[in-house]
């Protein structure tokens, strides 16, 4: 196992597409390439994107793409009992990121060979190593059941994504189990609330977010539905200006506790009409088609550390949400985010129904509403 970093795959020399037309705008870049070729809502679209871009660059083609983020390292890192770096620093559950963030600070290396910027990722190649040797020889130190269900967890909650390109029976396994996080639609009401961080920094790991999604039934013909997201910047209020460039700090956590550039993108179902929103940065609102034949509001959300920002969407959903007394609702979770707090309320001039719940994996709800 070895991790390359993914600014190294270009070449002056080279010609590229063109970037998508929010990219361009999002990124402020002209071309695509593939360490922005995650861009796509479909996982499995990103995927492909990726192992294309990895061909170009390298030659050689892949079985599969492999989505692994911090938290996935931590969940089987605790499902190992921990592990033991060649230097001997033992890893834990409990100080996985602390370790990450320190390692990124001070990459070890010396003399000159010591470029911190060829070297701030290295602590991947020891972890995986550190892992890997610890499967291979010591099988027997790792309790099964509890990294078993460590593994599992990673893989339902999206820490961990697997496409499969070139192996149908594999890819049908995967889909059967969502674990490769590609956006199914369905029939009934579909909700998949994306965010990218275009800040060019690593302020999201500081926001956290809350999800209400409000479905009122009462004309079922035309039934309206409101999506609120409230976000909170955990970070010290600086009271400085949001400023939209690439630069690095002295530590990891400087460029933590900085705006957050939030692009944020929801696929609803196809034909929804937008009555009104709220929220977005005044001329990045757009409706358009999404992937997979979905409808997609997209725009930009800023939140400086120490403040909150909530986004509205209010629009009217088709009449199929709701068919032979009852609400059908495809629920999908963006792959590398914790769980997060969102409240169902479903109004049908009968029996009002509110629940709340973590969601950290893809759900199909199916609840019983009054019929006319």
């Amino acid at each position: 196992i070895s991790f390359a970093d993914s600014y190294r795959f270009f070449s002056s020399q080279r010609s590229y597409p063109p970037a998508p037309p929010d990219m361009q705008r999002m990124l402020e870049t002209q071309i695509l390439l593939l360490r922005d070729a995650n861009w796509w809502l479909d996982v499995p679209t990103s995927a492909r994107m990726v192992a294309r871009f990895y061909q170009v660059e390298t030659g050689r083609e892949v079985d599969g793409v492999v989505f692994v983020d911090l938290e996935a390292v931590r969940l089987l890192v605790d499902g190992m009992g921990g592990i033991v770096l060649p230097d001997g620093t033992r890893v834990e559950a409990d100080n996985v990121l602390p370790y990450v963030y320190e390692a990124w600070n001070r990459p070890r290396c010396s003399g000159d060979d010591c470029n911190w910027w060829r070297k701030r990722k290295d602590f991947l190649n020891l972890m995986a190593a550190a892992m890997l040797r610890k499967v291979q020889d010591s099988p027997r130190s790792i309790p099964p059941l509890r990294f078993t269900r460590r593994l599992v967890q990673a893989l339902d909650e999206h820490h961990i994504v697997l496409v499969s390109l070139d192996d149908p029976h594999a890819e049908a396994i995967i889909a059967r189990y969502g674990w490769d996080a590609a956006m199914r639609p369905g029939r009934g009401d579909y909700l998949r609330v994306v965010e990218t961080n275009v800040g060019f920094n690593k302020a999201n790991a500081k926001v956290q977010r809350e999800i209400t999604y409000q479905v009122n039934l009462k004309n079922p013909q035309e039934p309206v539905a409101t999506l609120t997201i409230r976000y909170t910047h955990t970070a010290p209020k600086s009271g400085t200006r949001c400023y939209h460039a690439a630069y690095y700090g002295r530590r990891y956590e400087d460029m933590q506790n900085r705006c957050y550039w939030n692009y944020l993108r929801v696929a609803v179902p196809r034909g929804v009409r937008m009555l009104e929103h709220h929220g977005t940065r005044a001329g990045t609102f757009a409706v358009t088609v999404g992937d997979k034949g979905t409808t997609e509001f997209a725009g930009l959300v800023v939140i400086p550390p120490g403040e909150r920002r909530t986004v509205t969407f209010r629009y009217i959903l088709p009449p199929q949400v709701a068919q032979n007394g009852t609400y059908v609702l495809r629920l999908e979770k963006q792959p590398g985010l914790l769980a997060t707090p969102f409240t169902l309320a479903l109004l049908d001039g009968q029996n009002p129904y509110t629940t709340t719940f973590p969601l950290d994996s893809d759900m199909d709800l199916r609840l019983p509403v009054a019929s006319r």
